[in-house]
């Protein structure tokens, strides 16, 4: 069954409901106000029978409604008419013994429909209840055509529930149209870009700015793909190709000297090493942003750059890191941040000299690393964390211009910054800020490592 049919269903069912209910709520209520005044007047003829005396109305047989039409001895038996008239009930016997005033109850005598009040006498003939009767035609008549009445009118209310509900359906599915819609548009389509138009603040607004989130995620997601597809097909190009080219090289020239094979097999080693690196930057680059993987935690981020500073000292022997690390607390992924630092540290080894100083240090959640190199070329700064942007000056060196890349998008992800800045006197410093828990106070004295104003943009 159809959402429409659902909504239309349900719309005429509460209706018929509620008619049903209210339909038998005035038949009751219309029945018990008739047979009251039934009642009130067998009590009113009932009055009269203590000023006037018992009076027996029985007519050849037939019975004289409205009057005394039979009298009950103590014991309940019926003292007149000879033979009895109307069915002597428990609650009348209660009456004739005086266990109980009055008593009402239903008869059908002779055909006739009745409803027969039972009084207490006290006389001296002996009498102990008299019993009256009136008709209940009048009232069964004027309840058949309520029945009918109501049966019509819960018809027609189902009828109109029915219509209603066929609207109230259309109404409500408007939106719910409109975005099947727009769904179906995208599944066709394929394009991703254009929002879902949203009205409104209820429940369907809220489903279609759901709907919206979901497509820009995949929009996203999908853009990331295509921007992987095309810059490892541009990057790796190169290394492949060089590859090839060297045991293409080895594979044509079986008479090659042995200092030129090992040269040969020496590029290819390198070449193999640069090609892994890239892809494993590539990898890095491109990982899911850092709410949807593993849940970020509190870490120290000292201890995080001090595990990258081993590793550096290990990798790039030829200079030396010295490192003043303050105990800084946030909130992340250790790795995440791990692999940004050790990139800022083989950064900054590989434009210092042989021999060089690199100064490490983390100072109120922000990291610095000063090389000693030959600086920045202010017209460089802006674009050195573009991914794949290498300068004149780093083209002569290895490399595939993604590590400061990798460095700002965990920068982001942790919700920080990543800049670089001319260092005075020569050389450059490469800053990574990560939001800390508590953030401590610098200490006296302590040089700031970058103006945190108005930090060059990657």
């Amino acid at each position: 069954m159809s959402l429409r049919a659902r909504l239309i269903l349900a719309a005429s069912s509460a209706v018929a409901v509620a008619v049903l209910l209210a339909a038998g709520a005035g038949y009751l209520i219309v029945r018990q106000q008739l047979r009251h005044e039934v009642d009130a007047s067998l009590r009113n003829n009932a009055a009269t029978i203590g000023r006037f005396g018992p009076r027996i109305d029985i007519s050849e047989g037939r019975i004289r409604l409205g009057g005394v039409v039979q009298v009950l001895a103590a014991g309940g038996n019926v003292l007149l008419p000879p033979g009895g008239v109307l069915p002597v009930t428990a609650g009348d016997r209660a009456v004739a013994a005086g266990r109980q005033a009055d008593a009402f109850h239903d008869a059908t005598v002779q055909g006739y429909h009745l409803r027969v009040y039972t009084v207490g006498l006290v006389n001296g003939d002996g009498a102990a209840a008299a019993e009256l009767a009136a008709p209940l035609a009048a009232v069964d008549a004027t309840l058949k055509h309520l029945v009918l009445l109501l049966g019509l009118m819960a018809l027609g209310g189902v009828a109109v529930a029915a219509g209603l509900g066929m609207l109230v359906a259309r109404a409500a599915l408007v939106p719910v149209d409109r975005l099947t819609a727009a769904a179906e548009r995208v599944a066709a389509t394929m394009d991703l870009s254009a929002p879902i138009e949203v009205q409104g603040a209820d429940e369907i607004a809220r489903l279609g700015r759901a709907l919206n989130t979901l497509l820009a995620t995949v929009d996203q997601s999908q853009r990331a793909q295509r921007r992987l597809v095309a810059d490892a097909s541009h990057e790796l190009r190169t290394p492949l190709t060089s590859l090839r080219t060297n045991l293409e090289l080895l594979a044509r020239s079986p008479g090659i000297s042995g200092e030129e094979r090992q040269s040969i097999l020496g590029d290819l080693v390198a070449q193999s090493a640069e090609l892994s690196d890239l892809v494993g930057q590539l990898v890095d680059l491109e990982r899911e942003p850092l709410a949807t993987t593993d849940d970020p935690a509190e870490l120290a981020f000292d201890e995080v750059v001090e595990s990258a500073l081993g590793r550096a000292r290990l990798h790039n022997a030829t200079v030396t890191y010295d490192a003043r690390l303050e105990p800084t607390t946030v909130v992340g992924q250790s790795g995440v941040l791990e692999r940004a630092v050790a990139n800022l540290l083989d950064n900054a080894a590989k434009w210092s000299p042989p021999g060089g100083n690199i100064d490490v240090n983390l100072v109120g959640g922000t990291l610095s690393v000063r090389d000693h190199g030959p600086g920045i070329d202010p017209a460089d700064a802006p674009h050195v964390f573009d991914r794949f942007y290498r300068s004149a000056r780093a083209r002569a060196l290895p490399g595939s211009g993604l590590g400061l890349s990798i460095v700002r998008q965990a920068a982001e992800d942790h919700g920080g910054q990543a800049w670089v800045l001319p260092a005075p006197g020569g050389g450059t410093v490469a800053c990574l800020r990560i939001p800390t828990v508590t953030p401590p106070q610098a200490p006296p004295g302590s040089v700031p490592t970058a103006p945190l104003e108005d930090p060059v943009p990657g």
